[in-house]
């Protein structure tokens, strides 16, 4: 165990043609990416809540506005719309100039 980086120490493994280092992950580092995994879901559903909110309030807006409100980039939004759309929690009616967005409970 390397003591400066709390990481394994890597691994050579070799055939008789070639050879490999395994770089192994430390438990530091699998814990971190779970709990990185569980912010980044809250995040999302935090974030696709303040869509519908924000639909709600105004089913007219656009994706322009939606990015400007939350703070996402125009494709965050329309990947967040789009997955709502699949969980089918959002519905778009009539055309991308003129419509309004439904939100479905």
């Amino acid at each position: 165990m390397n003591k400066k980086t709390n990481s394994p120490y890597p691994e050579i493994e070799y055939t008789n043609t070639h050879f490999y280092i395994v770089f192994k992950q430390s438990k530091e580092y699998l814990k971190l990416e779970s709990t990185t995994l569980k912010t980044m879901v809250k995040i999302r559903v935090k974030t696709r809540v303040k869509i519908i909110v924000l639909i709600k309030e105004n089913p007219s807006i656009t994706i322009l506005e939606l990015a400007d409100k939350i703070g996402l980039t125009v494709k965050g939004i329309e990947w967040n719309v789009k997955k709502l759309k699949e969980d089918g929690k959002l519905k778009r009616i009539g055309p991308a100039k003129g419509g309004y967005w439904e939100v479905i409970k």
